[in-house]
């Protein structure tokens, strides 16, 4: 653990040069971390709205309602969720655009199913594309569980693909409170380059625990990111069990000595 700390404040009082000294790499090489971070984090938005509009209580009984700052509207076995031209929300982000669901069943209980696709989508300027599948797999006596596939989740330079399950911890039957919405995610995500080779495998080992509670949503888990790379073979993220702050922890192996970062989510 001093190591580990000791490491972390020498690299944030040196910079790059530190960094290339100690394991032949720089900080740019670890870019690819906070890149999948925020996507991640973006994927996990689209989630959250799309699956408060589907259990929402008010959107099935007045066919329309404000979820997250953006217009929600219901005709038939199809939901838009619409940005307009400019909405902010409440995580202080600019979108613009729609996301639209159509659905099969009754999302509530198992077996209901939504697919979605983004249209003409961006937060804070920055272009997304991209088509998710959701599906309730709950079975009898077990907590709600959502299985999400992201087909694909793209940005002009990245894109995420993958599959997770959200075990619903609290909150799945209180629709239209969001406050009390708290779930964790397990399962694996592969995230590559639209202008290189590059490919990042990423494997959940510990859930990761999203809770409405927490301000920047992550309140504890660890996965694993593997790539393509000579110096860096696997990094391991950990959102610090517990603390609901604005930080995860990167960690790798640096000529057979663990090395410790400190990045923030958002």
């Amino acid at each position: 653990m001093l190591f580990l700390l000791t490491t972390s404040l020498l690299f944030l009082s040196t910079g790059c040069d530190e960094l290339s000294e100690l394991c032949d790499i720089q900080e740019d090489d670890l870019q690819f971390v906070e890149t999948f971070n925020a996507q991640l984090n973006q994927a996990i938005f689209i989630y959250q709205i799309s699956d408060k509009a589907l259990r929402s209580e008010e959107l099935r009984t007045n066919f329309s309602a404000i979820i997250d700052s953006a217009l929600c509207t219901l005709v038939n076995d199809s939901i838009l969720i619409d940005f307009g031209l400019g909405t902010f929300c409440p995580d202080g982000k600019l979108r613009k655009g729609s996301i639209r669901m159509r659905f099969e069943g009754d999302y509530m209980n198992s077996g209901g199913t939504a697919a979605i696709r983004l249209f003409s989508y961006s937060v804070n300027e920055k272009p997304y594309t991209g088509d998710f599948g959701l599906a309730n797999i709950s079975i009898i006596g077990g907590n709600s569980t959502i299985a999400l596939n992201l087909m694909s989740f793209t940005t002009d330079t990245s894109a995420i693909s993958g599959n997770v399950n959200a075990e619903w911890l609290d909150g799945f039957h209180t629709p239209d409170s969001a406050l009390d919405d708290r779930y964790q995610l397990s399962g694996n995500l592969n995230m590559g380059s639209t202008i290189s080779s590059f490919l990042l495998e990423c494997v959940v080992i510990q859930p990761i625990v999203i809770d409405q509670a927490c301000a920047y949503l992550f309140e504890s888990g660890i996965f694993t990111l593997s790539l393509q790379e000579e110096n860096l073979s696997e990094i391991t993220i950990n959102f610090i069990d517990g603390d609901c702050e604005n930080l995860f922890q990167c960690t790798f192996d640096c000529n057979d000595n663990l090395v410790s970062f400190f990045y923030p989510i958002q």
